[in-house]
């Protein structure tokens, strides 16, 4: 019975697996809620609220940064209702008024610190701002304040320039810029030269860009990265090139270039705020001589000029066409400097020129430029026709010397249709027939000795003879008037006027459906079909006034018809252009109707120019 009341005195004692894990979870539990009530959101207090401004340093150079801490300490209370929005902390910021004035904010950072001890419950908050200057002298921090807290306004020295580094020093970061020359003439070009020199990783930065005044500033090629020693030290170097073209004689001044951005130590993986400045650098632009002999100013290294042909031009034939391209290249200029071609159209050839094409690509002497055009030129009359020479001075900056780019003249043969030849092989025919004759084919007439019966047979030889030779003769011209038919049908250029007047009844009508199907197919001989056409019209309507040859007269034919011309001009262009195109139906169908409007106009202004030559004048000539 005494050993039954020890085990039940003992049984509080003996604690079991289970009432232990209860209590350690609820100890647990406990310890949790407090660590949760000590970093709840918090509503600050007014009462006894302390503010402490602080700098690392009063003097610097304007290359370097300046860090600003801000302390303040507040009375909060707990709120227990945003016990679920622990991420939602309001903190105060404090009030500081013009400080962007004198300084570029480069970075915030904000801490907190919460304590409560015996049911005082205080915050005490810092930031943290990084500062760098925008110009050197005498500046200040205004004052700072929060809720009922204000600090006094702090002197800050800026010094002019970077502190010195001694040779043997290699510092994290620095900046350099070089021109490729220090005296250039006007519009000559200018190659200035960026390098950023770091030591770790750069994890964000902004590096400015030359803007002199008075010049053009194109950037040359991408920014390029490698690496490169310097003080024995190895350096990642960032580089970018520009190129700059003064437009105004004087001083030319590049201003110092800045670089701000972070840079993570490489030893201590800390990031740092870094900023750097470059010298200024000044060029002396000089106007241009007053030697140089061309129109337009050109200071390049280099110009090239070169032309090159669809095909050999040394002859070609009436209705021909072909492509001449001119090439204009320049090392030292922008392709919209490069002045445009100059060409005229010669006496025999019809010009259509293309548009023009400019381009620039970088080089590693600057800026590489080209400019390109081509001219689409038709034969229209035969002989020699004889292309300009093209002068283009410039201005050797590498030798401070005038040079001239020059393409020599150009002649060209261009010759009639090539069923001519057929003519030509008919003239040696009769010729050779003429020379087959007997010599004495007249003798009959100074020969007295001769028999009646030679007479007879000489007689009869005589009229076989004269028979033969109309007989050539009537072919001869038969074949030179369908050749000379052939040859207007084919290449629209000559109509020979005699044709015209005697046999235009026998030729055949061309009709203004006939020459919209030419049209459409692009056929070569559509110049000339509408060159006979108007030649018909011109018959038909004005017998007397002057006779339509070629191509040319049509459009002088139709002077006084602006929408006539144009359409000409469009033909022309579909034939003959360069990048040619197909006209839709809608086009054809509106060349149609200005075709026929067209055959209106002039047998409308003929009929009433001879009904005004009938009517007699009212008062009588005297």
């Amino acid at each position: 019975m005494r050993l039954h009341c020890v085990n039940v005195l003992m049984r509080p004692i003996v604690t079991s697996p289970a009432s232990w894990i209860k209590r350690r979870v609820l100890t647990q539990l406990r310890t949790l809620c407090w660590l949760l009530l000590l970093s709840l959101p918090f509503q600050p207090v007014n009462a006894q609220d302390k503010l402490d401004v602080s700098v690392d340093k009063t003097q610097l150079y304007e290359t370097e940064t300046i860090e600003l801490r801000v302390v303040g300490n507040i009375k909060f209370e707990f709120n227990f209702g945003s016990l679920l929005s622990l991420n939602n902390l309001n903190l105060p910021e404090p009030e500081i008024n013009g400080l962007e004035k004198d300084f570029d904010v480069l970075d915030r950072k904000q801490q907190y610190n919460v304590q409560s001890v015996n049911g005082d419950n205080r915050a005490e908050i810092t930031w943290l701002y990084t500062l760098a200057p925008k110009s050197a002298g005498n500046l200040a921090i205004p004052a700072i304040k929060f809720k009922d807290a204000e600090s006094a306004p702090i002197d800050i020295t800026v010094l002019a320039g970077k502190p010195k580094i001694l040779s043997t020093e290699a510092p994290p970061i620095f900046l350099e810029v070089s021109v490729d020359k220090t005296a250039a003439y006007v519009q000559e070009q200018i190659i200035v030269t960026m390098r950023l020199y770091h030591q770790g990783n750069l994890a964000s930065g902004e590096l400015t860009k030359p803007e002199p005044e008075n010049a053009i500033i194109e950037q040359l090629g991408e920014q390029t990265k490698y690496s490169r020693m310097h003080n024995n030290r190895r350096y990642e170097v960032i580089e970018r090139n520009y190129l700059v073209f003064p437009q105004k004689s004087g001083t030319l001044t590049i201003f110092p270039q800045t670089f701000t951005g972070t840079l993570i130590d490489p030893r201590s993986r800390q990031r740092k705020y870094a900023r750097e400045f470059s010298d200024a650098k000044t060029i002396d632009v000089k106007s241009p001589p007053t030697s140089f002999t061309g129109q337009q100013w050109l200071p390049a290294m280099s110009i090239y000029l070169t032309e090159s042909w669809s095909k050999p031009v040394d002859t070609i034939q009436v209705g021909d066409s072909v492509t001449r391209t001119l090439n204009l290249q320049a090392l030292g200029m922008l392709g919209s400097a490069l002045p445009p071609f100059e060409v005229s159209e010669p006496r025999g050839l019809k010009l259509y020129p293309d548009q023009e094409k400019r381009s620039s690509e970088p080089h590693k002497a600057g800026a590489n430029s080209q400019l390109s055009q081509s001219f689409a030129m038709v034969a229209i009359a035969p002989g020699k026709v004889t292309l300009p020479e093209i002068r283009i001075p410039w201005w050797d900056t590498v030798n401070n010397v005038e040079r001239v780019a020059v393409l020599p003249t150009k002649e060209i043969t261009v010759i009639a249709a090539t069923n001519q030849s057929v003519s030509a092989n008919n003239q040696l025919d009769q010729k050779s027939i003429a020379n087959s004759l007997p010599a004495d084919s007249d003798s009959s007439t100074t020969n007295t000795s001769l028999s009646d019966g030679h007479s007879g047979v000489a007689q009869t030889w005589q009229w076989l003879f004269w028979l033969t030779l109309t007989g050539w003769l009537i072919t001869v011209v038969y074949c030179f008037t369908k050749i000379s038919r052939l040859k207007s049908a084919l290449t629209g250029v000559s109509l020979s006027s005699t044709l015209h007047q005697k046999n235009n009844e026998r030729l055949k009508r061309i009709t203004i459906a006939d020459i919209v199907t030419a049209i459409k197919n692009k056929r070569p001989d559509t110049l000339g079909l509408i060159s006979h056409w108007a030649a018909q019209l011109q018959s038909q309507h004005d017998p007397d006034g002057k006779q339509i040859s070629n191509y040319q007269d049509t459009k002088n034919f139709f002077a006084d018809n602006g929408k006539m011309l144009a359409a000409l001009r469009d033909i022309e262009a579909s034939l003959y252009a360069k990048d040619r195109i197909s006209l839709d139906d809608s086009t054809l169908n509106s060349l149609e109707i200005c075709f026929r409007e067209a055959a209106d106009s002039v047998a409308k202004s003929i009929h009433t120019s001879s009904e005004a030559e009938v009517i007699p004048s009212f008062y009588p000539k005297k």
